[in-house]
């Protein structure tokens, strides 16, 4: 009975969630109307959509993609942040807008700090 509770449990957080990321698109599209913002937010929504910008954000995809899956295959035994490809991928995240806090000469002195500098 408690399995099938937290199981409702979590399904909920997870509608709660995508919910939440509606709304906040829901907010976006009546600030379109604002004066003041609206020039501003079509600006940003309509940036991917152009051919040079689509082009970069591709191959950075390209460089995110390799780099997580070079950091699985490469660590993916030894660290538990590399064990599975997302959790990969978040560490990629990780290592590129945020803090690195890995220490990964301790499993190989050569790839370790060759896909830090990559990153």
């Amino acid at each position: 009975v408690l399995q099938t509770l937290a199981s409702q449990q979590s399904t909920l957080h997870t509608l709660h969630s995508i919910l939440a990321i509606c709304a906040w698109f829901n907010v976006l599209s009546y600030s379109l109307v604002l004066p003041a913002l609206g020039p501003a937010i079509r600006a940003i929504i309509e940036l991917p959509l152009h051919i040079e910008v689509a082009g970069l954000l591709a191959v950075l995809g390209v460089v995110i993609v390799g780099l997580m899956l070079g950091f699985h295959l490469a660590f993916g035994t030894h660290e538990e942040v590399f064990h599975n490809p997302g959790t990969s991928l978040m560490s990629v995240f990780l290592l590129i807008f945020a803090d690195w806090g890995f220490d990964l000469t301790v499993h190989d002195y050569l790839y370790g700090p060759l896909l830090f500098v990559f990153g």
